[in-house]
């Protein structure tokens, strides 16, 4: 995984699949995930700066978004982002785990 460190980003579009961003600064820009490869955010501060799923990823959603309409589904996929939230909720989480601050 490529790491890229201590940078300032300022109204670019990112795509983080296969790289680790540490200590960075993402300012009015969309940060991208295709589900190629995992990316990571650790101790970078963002403002005004989205999310965008693509590729892999936005069809995984767009997926999810349709089984979830289901009332079948949907508490299978509610379990499921009860998972993603949980996984670095246990104190013995790697200190490699995403941590980003978020600024309207």
């Amino acid at each position: 995984m490529r790491v890229v460190q201590g940078q300032a980003f300022v109204g670019q579009t990112i795509r983080i699949d296969g790289r680790r961003f540490e200590r960075c600064s993402f300012t009015d820009c969309v940060i991208e995930f295709g589900g190629a490869e995992i990316g990571s955010i650790a101790g970078c501060s963002l403002t005004r700066t989205g999310l965008a799923p693509v590729d892999a990823a936005e069809t995984t959603l767009q997926q999810l978004a349709l089984m979830y309409e289901d009332p079948g589904f949907r508490e299978v996929i509610e379990t499921m982002f009860d998972d993603v939230r949980g996984m670095f909720a246990d104190e013995d989480a790697p200190s490699s785990s995403p941590v980003a601050s978020f600024d309207a």
